[in-house]
């Protein structure tokens, strides 16, 4: 075989989304035509779907019979959601800042983490969270890049608010994005979630 690899799909009740999906690569192993992979992101307790895909030296596809996987535990989020956390609602300049993200059901979704800065203008500028305590350029909307961990919390600021620091009232935004969409023009797709706070001398 060239490639083997299993498609996961979790399977949701009627009320939710019908199918989230994940693509997992599988490796050889040393023995002969054992093939595996490790899949760290079963983290809600459902129903999965999972089937096996092969293709051969000829360029031919073939795969299994779905089998059926039931994880227990507590109760799945009804659809995709996203948290923003603070310790409190306002700080001062010198102050330790930490900052939290909790996502839920985000399979098929791009994370982006934000700083609205403060602004009377109705259109204010915003820097994006690239990874821990990583900005990208201003007003430049690119996506969480590091590993993502579903079903936990996620530190994306731990820092101390530097001296300069423009007082006001800063919100730290989380949204999740269709994948592979511009998440410019696809607002009415957004699943977002806001924290605002403070920053004083």
């Amino acid at each position: 075989m060239q490639q083997v690899w299993a498609e996961l799909k979790m399977l949701l009740d009627k009320t939710g989304p019908s199918r989230l999906s994940q693509r997992i690569n599988l490796s050889l192993t040393s023995e002969a035509n054992l093939w595996e992979g490790l899949w760290g992101e079963i983290v809600y307790p459902s129903e999965y779907e999972v089937t096996l895909y092969a293709i051969d030296q000829q360029g031919q596809t073939g795969s299994n019979h779905p089998l059926k996987l039931q994880v227990i535990g507590s109760e799945v989020p009804f659809q995709a959601n996203i948290q923003v956390a603070s310790e409190k609602d306002v700080y001062q300049i010198g102050e330790l800042f930490k900052a939290e993200v909790l996502e839920q059901l985000s399979w098929e979704m791009d994370l982006y983490v934000a700083i609205i800065l403060p602004s009377d203008d109705p259109s204010p500028q915003f820097v994006a969270l690239t990874q821990l305590n990583q900005f990208a350029p201003l007003n430049q909307p690119s996506k969480w890049e590091v590993d993502r961990r579903l079903g936990d919390s996620m530190t994306v600021l731990d820092l101390i608010l530097p001296v300069g620091l423009t007082p006001g009232q800063y919100c730290l935004l989380g949204i999740l994005s269709p994948t592979q969409e511009n998440v410019l023009t696809n607002q009415k797709r957004w699943v977002t979630h806001e924290k605002c706070f403070k920053v004083v001398q």
